[in-house]
């Protein structure tokens, strides 16, 4: 169905540590039916279980699945073509 990879690493700025979510995949015919959120919900339970203070998706890419699971945009990213 799908599957999440997940690390663990001290963030000064959430004063703890915290999880980031490295890899989220569902396959194509489960999209859309609760599996991604199961992974990521499964990932949060985990992390507040062990004493994470939060959970972290390393992208320049927040789409709507992100903010549907309350993630919000904590960075911006700038790059220069060289």
């Amino acid at each position: 169905m799908g599957t999440a990879r997940r690390a663990a690493k001290a963030d000064d700025a959430a004063d703890g540590f915290v999880t980031e979510v490295l890899e989220l995949y569902v396959k194509p015919t489960f999209r859309r039916t609760g599996v991604g959120r199961a992974l990521v919900e499964q990932v949060a339970g985990a992390a507040r279980d062990r004493g994470l203070v939060g959970v972290t998706v390393p992208t320049r890419r927040v789409g709507d699945f992100d903010r549907a699971l309350g993630f919000d945009a904590t960075a911006e990213f700038y790059k220069r073509k060289l």
